[in-house]
């Protein structure tokens, strides 16, 4: 977010550059070992994947180059699987980065589509049980994947990536996600036109009110109703606040948990959404939340922590809180937690 403030081309920008990218880096290693580690946390509901993949896809478009065409169809039918939407944006995420990062000079075209297929017993695969599932691929214009690494692209830590350019974890990733929701993701490829990364769901079907409200009811975190921001750490709030505003949100920040209870306080209903730190001096981010929870039942909680914090998704859902986000969060990370935290 500092780097948005700095002259590109200057000795500041391409420092702050580096550091960022490495920040990244080890920040995406620990979550995605996190991830692959995490066999069942949490309580599954039901997911409408439309929202979800057109909001991804919204927020990947815009961190590629113009030299990268993504095109998108979308069939008409029943898209809605038994999951956790954190995850399945996870298995979004990471076969699009895979595709992006196959093609050469940063230049082709991603092919996304959703369609309903049925697998019938005569026909189901080995992994598949018979009955109905949605159907995503991802398809890219990139190098291919050669017979001789095909059958480990699943496995942790294997990458054919540049050292610092791949972890070697989003498609195991992925898998496991896939896995544990009752799917699979299949793979074609020819070295030199491209791969097509297919993943299989499950489709749950509808209960009449089963999935709260409509998907464009999301609450706006205009001046009237801004979203607080606490983190005792100066240079991490300002930079968030610049970030959010820059999004187009309104901000009311603090430094600490004492100021933040007192603001929300006096008047509970004027703020949207709260985003806070977890560990800070006095009332820190667990306290803040049961006393804001106790304050008002409804209000949305997103969780930033740090690599050292000592806290699990479980017993973040126990206080309350509705997401977690890993610092240092960039801006799309950002907006796609709070588009998720809004839709309820």
């Amino acid at each position: 977010m500092l780097l948005s403030d700095s002259e590109k081309g200057s000795d500041q920008h391409e420092a702050l550059s580096q550091i960022l990218s490495a920040a990244y880096r080890q920040r995406d290693l620990v979550k995605q070992i996190l991830a692959f580690s995490r066999k069942s946390e949490g309580k599954l509901s039901p997911v409408r994947i439309v929202p979800l993949l057109n909001e991804t896809l919204s927020l990947l478009r815009a961190s590629l180059p113009s030299t990268i065409q993504v095109q998108s169809h979308i069939d008409e039918g029943s898209y809605t699987v038994l999951g956790d939407p954190t995850q399945i944006q996870q298995i979004i995420m990471n076969l699009f980065r895979n595709a992006a990062d196959s093609l050469e000079a940063h230049k082709g075209v991603i092919e996304v589509n959703l369609t309903n297929a049925r697998i019938e017993p005569v026909r189901a695969h080995q992994d598949l049980k018979p009955g109905e599932y949605l159907k995503l691929t991802i398809q890219d214009s990139g190098r291919g994947i050669t017979a001789d690494i095909m059958d480990r692209i699943f496995e942790p830590f294997f990458t054919t990536k540049e050292v610092g350019k791949g972890l070697g974890m989003g498609l195991p990733v992925a898998h496991g996600i896939a896995k544990k929701l009752g799917g699979v993701i299949a793979v074609e490829s020819v070295p030199g036109k491209g791969s097509i990364f297919t993943v299989f769901l499950p489709v749950l079907a509808e209960q009449p009110g089963e999935l709260g409200p409509a998907d464009d009811q999301r609450l706006a975190c205009g001046e009237a109703s801004p979203i607080l921001l606490v983190d005792d750490e100066k240079i991490i709030l300002s930079s968030m606040q610049r970030a959010l505003e820059r999004s187009g949100y309104a901000v009311v920040s603090v430094q600490s948990g004492r100021e933040a209870l007192d603001i929300f306080a006096e008047n509970p209903q004027r703020f949207c959404l709260v985003i806070t730190d977890l560990s800070m001096p006095g009332v820190d981010g667990r306290e803040l939340v049961k006393r804001l929870i106790d304050i008002r039942p409804d209000i949305p909680v997103i969780l930033s922590t740090g690599y050292g914090d000592s806290i699990t998704e479980q017993e973040a859902k126990s206080l309350g809180i509705r997401e977690m986000l890993m610092k240092p969060p960039n801006t799309h990370e950002l907006k796609a937690a709070i588009h998720r935290v809004l839709q309820g």
